[in-house]
C-alpha cells in the first residue's frame, strides 16, 4: 500500500503519495530497465565545491541511487563558472546511462528563453525530475549598513546597493528584485557561495541571496539578517524568517512598491509569482538527451523510487537536509509562465547573463 509523507515546503505540511513499500528495496519499475548499468560506474555531476550544502545532498542520495540501478555511483564536483561548466558536461556525455547531474533547473530554463547558443538549454536534456524548489531569501551583514527593507531606496547607503552573485540564478534575483522593488543597485560577481558570503561579512558587497535554507543557517548564526524572502507570504515553521518581509503576494512588497516602479498591482505580483517560481533553488537531475528507451525509464524512475525513499528522507533531515522530489512535467508550467511573459521577462534576463558573466 502507499505510503504517505509529509514534507515541509515554505513551512507548510503537503502530503505526498509515494508509491513505496515500506521495508521493501528499492527497485525500478520494470526490473530489466537498469541492466545495462548493473555494475558500472555513474557519474553525478554537481555544480558545487566538496563540502557545502549540495555536495551533502548529492553524497547523500548517491548510495539510492546506486542501490536502484546497479551502479557505483560516483560525485564529480564541478564548480567552474557558476554552473555552466557543468551542465555542459552532462549534456555533452555519451546517453548511456552512466553520466547523470543535478543541476540549476532556472539556468536553463532561462538559457531556453534567451536562445542561448553558449549555454546548456533545458530542451537539450532528457530531464529525470526535480530534486527541490527552496524559494530564495536576500540577506545582508548583521553588521552592515542596511538594517530594514526600506534602507533600500530610503539613502541609507550614499551609493547603489551591491549584490554579490555566483550564478545566472543569482544575478536574475537580484535584477528582479531591483525591478520590483525601484531602488539603485550594481552586481558583483563572486567566485562562488562561500566567498560571496565572506565577501558580505568584509563590507565588499551589500546583500546576496541564498536559498531559504541556507539563509535559516546563516541567519542562526547572528552572521546575516534575512531581509527580503522571494515567497508569497510569510515563511511560517521558520523562525528566522517567519518575520522577514515578502516579494510577493497581494500585501508584498512589489506590490507595495508598484506606484514607484511604474507598474499596476496585478503587473507587479504576477511578475514577482514569475520570479519566484523560476528562480527558486530548483535544483532538477538531468541526463543527456538520446537515452535508449529503457534507461530512460530506469532513471525516470528514480523520482518515485529511491529519491523518494523514506530511509533517504531520514538520513537527510539528520543532516539538516531535505529534498521533495516530483517528476519531469513539474518543471512545465515554470517553463510555460516564463514563456508567457516574456517581453518584460527576456530583457532581465539577458541583463542578468551578462552580469553573471561579470559583463
Amino acid at each position: 500500500m502507499p505510503i504517505m509523507r509529509g514534507v515541509r515546503s515554505l513551512g507548510i505540511a503537503v502530503t505526498v503519495v509515494v508509491l513505496l513499500l515500506e521495508g521493501v528495496p528499492v527497485r525500478p519499475a520494470s526490473a530489466g530497465d537498469c541492466d545495462a548499468l548493473d555494475g558500472q560506474t555513474m557519474r553525478l555531476v554537481i555544480p558545487a565545491a566538496p563540502g557545502g550544502g549540495f555536495d551533502t545532498v548529492a553524497r547523500t542520495i548517491a548510495p539510492y541511487i546506486a542501490r536502484q540501478t546497479g551502479a557505483q555511483v560516483l560525485v564529480d564536483n564541478v564548480s567552474a563558472a557558476g554552473g555552466r561548466v557543468a551542465s555542459k558536461q552532462v549534456r555533452d556525455a555519451a546517453p548511456d546511462g552512466r553520466t547523470i547531474g543535478i543541476v540549476s533547473g532556472a539556468a536553463l530554463i532561462f538559457a531556453d528563453l534567451l536562445g542561448e547558443t553558449d549555454d546548456a538549454r533545458i530542451d537539450e536534456f532528457h530531464v529525470i525530475g526535480q530534486l527541490d524548489n527552496d524559494p530564495y531569501v536576500m540577506l545582508v551583514a548583521a553588521e552592515g549598513p542596511i538594517e530594514a527593507v526600506d534602507d533600500l531606496w530610503n539613502g541609507s547607503l550614499p551609493r547603489p546597493v551591491l549584490f554579490g552573485s555566483t550564478s545566472l540564478s543569482n544575478a536574475l534575483q537580484a535584477v528582479g528584485l531591483i525591478h520590483l522593488l525601484g531602488f539603485p543597485a550594481d552586481i558583483l560577481q563572486t567566485a562562488g557561495g562561500q566567498e560571496g558570503n565572506l565577501a558580505l561579512l568584509r563590507g565588499e558587497v551589500d546583500a546576496v541571496t541564498r536559498s531559504a535554507e541556507t539563509a535559516r543557517q546563516l541567519a542562526a548564526s547572528g552572521d546575516m539578517r534575512p531581509l527580503v524572502t522571494l515567497t508569497d507570504a510569510p515563511v511560517e515553521g521558520s523562525p528566522e524568517l517567519a518575520s522577514v518581509p515578502h516579494l510577493g503576494g497581494a500585501d508584498g512588497l512589489a506590490v507595495a512598491r508598484a506606484a514607484v516602479t511604474g507598474m499596476t498591482a496585478t503587473d507587479a505580483a504576477g511578475r514577482a509569482a514569475l520570479l519566484q517560481a523560476a528562480v527558486g533553488s530548483l535544483r532538477i537531475i538531468v541526463a543527456p538527451l538520446g537515452l535508449p528507451d529503457a534507461l530512460g525509464r530506469c532513471l525516470d524512475g528514480l523520482v518515485d523510487g529511491a529519491l523518494a525513499s523514506t530511509a533517504l528522507v531520514a538520513e537527510l533531515a539528520a543532516k539538516g537536509r531535505a529534498i521533495s522530489p516530483l517528476p519531469a512535467a513539474s518543471l512545465q508550467p515554470i517553463r510555460d509562465l516564463a514563456r508567457s511573459d516574456s517581453d518584460w521577462l527576456r530583457p532581465l534576463a539577458d541583463q542578468a547573463r551578462r552580469r553573471a558573466a561579470g559583463g
